[in-house]
């Protein structure tokens, strides 16, 4: 069983609404570049209605005019989202439920730890990792296409 969240993350969760969701969405596709897909499940700030057929949300029409194919995973099977699921998990049980941060600033050095530790330190039993850590197995990740707004590019990395 999961340990309650503090109160500064409830607060978050409140302030992460459709608008802000898409805002990180562009955020990371500026700083990365433009995957072919993008998974996610089936949170109306993502999919938009339900059934997502009769109007599809703004974040879905945004991937495709870029291109990029949105794949959401079926509902009540988060065996076929594992990954995030695991993330998921490890990020609740080592990272928040470890140092518990009360502001959104402890929020963000707390993740920021667990990313590098994760990414750089910990072993990855996938098999592409080879049970070491996924930036020394792949110390340069190819390069994605850069994303074009407005008459500008922005080339990730």
């Amino acid at each position: 069983m999961l340990a309650p969240r503090s109160r500064c993350l409830r607060r978050e969760d409140a302030d992460f609404h459709e608008q802000t969701a898409m805002e990180a969405v562009i955020s990371f596709l500026q700083t990365y570049g433009r995957p072919h897909q993008i998974t996610f499940d089936r949170d109306p700030r993502w999919v938009g209605s339900v059934s997502g057929r009769d109007f599809p949300s703004p974040l879905r029409r945004l991937l495709l005019c870029l291109g990029i194919t949105p794949s959401v995973c079926p509902a009540h099977r988060p065996d076929k989202n594992a990954y995030v699921e695991r993330s998921h998990r490890t990020y609740g049980q080592e990272c928040l439920q470890l140092h518990r941060p009360s502001t959104l600033q402890e929020v963000r050095e707390v993740t920021e730890a667990v990313l590098q530790h994760c990414n750089n330190e910990r072993p990855h039993q996938g098999r592409t990792c080879g049970n070491v850590p996924p930036r020394v197995a792949f110390p340069t990740l190819p390069p994605l296409p850069a994303l074009a707004i407005r008459g500008w590019t922005r080339t990730p990395g």
